[in-house]
């Protein structure tokens, strides 16, 4: 999905610039960062949680997360991820567990055989 926010030059020709979101119709102040966008990824059904995706830097946030802040921080937020590869869904995720797990019982089982 493409990026809302896109930036405006100062009208009263300040040089500053401000952002706009072609979506939701909001600004930012003048000589505002550019803020993060983020996409709210849905569980697979109703009573699946859901999370928070920026397609710009690939970061999510866990499960049930509130939506990050629209201005980047020097700060960590709690529960937001760095990826290497775009979102898995919930049951993507417990299949790659579920091998981890298992992968981890037989590599147990050739220990104590050894």
């Amino acid at each position: 999905s493409k990026n809302p926010w896109i930036a405006v030059s100062d009208p009263k020709g300040s040089g500053l610039i401000y952002y706009w979101n072609t979506e939701t119709n909001e600004t930012t102040p003048l000589g505002s960062p550019k803020p993060s966008y983020w996409i709210e990824v849905q569980g697979n059904d109703e009573r699946s949680l859901s999370y928070w995706w920026n397609p710009e830097t690939n970061q999510t946030t866990a499960l049930g997360a509130p939506k990050p802040p629209l201005y980047p921080t020097n700060q960590s937020y709690p529960g937001i991820f760095n990826q290497q590869q775009p979102p898995q869904s919930l049951g993507g995720s417990m299949i790659t567990y579920a091998l981890i797990g298992a992968s981890m019982t037989l590599g147990m089982i050739v220990v104590r055989l050894v």
